[in-house]
């Protein structure tokens, strides 16, 4: 009979380590990192991720990492934005402008660190560094989009009419559109614009760009048409027309060249920016940085398709020539 008890004792005890292994701790810190879509953005969340593991934070031992994805849908994104608010998480972490718009609206007193963002000084959550929602502090990055024209001058100067595609609802599109504006109308140049309100549009407007005759589509700052920058690709390889971006990765997807930052960089600085708060620092106290580090990515095979040539000056410029 006393073995049989201590069968018992033995195997309710197995259970209840399993049952405990299972399932994350009600108590642990939880971090909500929130991303609008899966895109070349998504590195930036990679970073914030590896930040906290450098640093000793690992999901399900000493905190829980709560994944937050709006597949690019901006009603989804306020609802995930209401649900961290429900959900009382201890600290939101929120990638990309459309994140941070819905969160900042939505919450008032978690904190929250902000990264991958344009301009956060156009959206009302801030005055200046030091004045911001007191709730939140973060990483603006906004996207070299005056270098990029002149490059693009540089290496093509013969073009005279560029095409673009935004939504007009992201308001760090709407910042890199109207600086758009600025510096081609300094060159005398034309930018024919096209809006979209969702991914599934930006085959039909790039093609759209391509039978207006434009010399090349320019991708910047969008993250409705980083998301399908595929689509753009494909539309222009038909009319045989270059693309440039914002977002280095995208040479891998057949763009010309690309020059903008290193998100995973930003994202790495994003988490450092985290981990302050996780330790007591008030967001309040913490200033809005700014943060652009830029990386130059070259397709050359693509140049070569379309009859374009890199000098040796703006090859050595370049953190990677894709051959």
């Amino acid at each position: 009979m006393k073995s049989l008890f201590k069968i018992f004792i033995v195997l309710t005890s197995v259970v209840l380590i399993f049952s405990c292994g299972s399932k994350p701790r009600k108590d642990l810190y939880t971090i909500a990192i929130f991303q609008f879509s899966t895109s070349p953005y998504s590195v930036a969340v990679d970073g914030v991720v590896d930040a906290l593991k450098e640093a000793g934070y690992i999901d399900g031992e000493n905190c829980r990492l709560q994944f937050e994805n709006a597949q690019g849908d901006f009603s989804t994104a306020q609802s995930i934005a209401q649900k961290l608010v429900n959900d009382k998480v201890d600290l939101i972490i929120t990638s990309t402008t459309p994140c941070l718009q819905v969160t900042a609206m939505e919450n008032k007193t978690i904190p929250h660190v902000f990264g991958t963002v344009t301009d956060p000084f156009r959206m009302g959550i801030a005055e200046s560094p030091e004045e911001h929602q007191p709730n939140l502090t973060g990483i603006g990055t906004f996207q070299p989009v005056e270098e990029t024209i002149y490059l693009i001058n540089e290496i093509m100067p013969e073009i005279d009419n560029i095409g673009v595609i935004w939504n007009s609802a992201e308001a760090c599109s709407e910042a890199c559109t109207e600086l758009m504006r600025k510096v081609t109308g300094e060159l005398d140049l034309i930018l024919t614009e096209v809006t979209v309100t969702n991914s599934s549009e930006v085959l039909t407007a790039a093609q759209s760009l391509v039978e207006r005759k434009v010399d090349l589509i320019f991708v910047s700052g969008d993250n409705t048409v980083s998301a399908a920058v595929y689509a753009v690709i494909l539309a222009a390889n038909e009319g045989r027309i270059p693309v440039i971006t914002n977002t280095p990765s995208d040479i891998e997807e057949g763009a010309l060249l690309s020059l903008g930052a290193d998100y995973y960089t930003v994202g790495l600085e994003t988490g450092k920016m985290a981990l302050r708060v996780i330790a007591g620092e008030k967001t309040s106290d913490m200033p809005i940085q700014k943060l652009v580090p830029q990386k130059l990515g070259l397709n050359e095979k693509v140049a070569t398709e379309l009859g374009i040539t890199f000098t040796d000056e703006i090859r050595q410029k370049a953190d990677r020539v894709l051959e």
